[in-house]
């Protein structure tokens, strides 16, 4: 530990609780985890520097076969980032869709 420096400890619980939480939109589903980030500030009365710990939100996927690790400090951000797909047409651009709209024949042309 570095000199003027306090430790304040890391919260027994994270706000989701021990487990990840599982985001299931469709078929598709995603874990998102608790995580903590310790953030370092000053205390003017003292010049001490505190370290404290923000809760954080892992969301982890394979894409690709290649694992993803995205963190996010708002559980509502990370919930949307799990719920869908970010998708690259073959005229060359790309967007986002809601995991509930992905269907297997959804480039198939519907005949009326």
């Amino acid at each position: 530990m570095q000199a003027n420096q306090l430790v304040t400890s890391k919260p027994d619980k994270h706000p989701i609780g021990p487990k990840p939480l599982l985001v299931k939109d469709g078929s598709v589903s995603v874990k998102i985890y608790g995580t903590w980030v310790d953030s370092k500030r000053t205390d003017p009365a003292t010049g001490y520097a505190l370290k404290h710990y923000l809760p954080q939100y892992a969301v982890r996927y394979y894409l690709g076969g290649k694992r993803q690790n995205k963190k996010f400090s708002d559980l509502n951000k990370a919930k949307r980032h799990g719920s869908g797909a970010n998708l690259v047409y073959l005229d060359g651009h790309a967007g986002y869709l809601d995991g509930k709209r992905i269907v297997i024949d959804l480039f198939r042309e519907h005949k009326p």
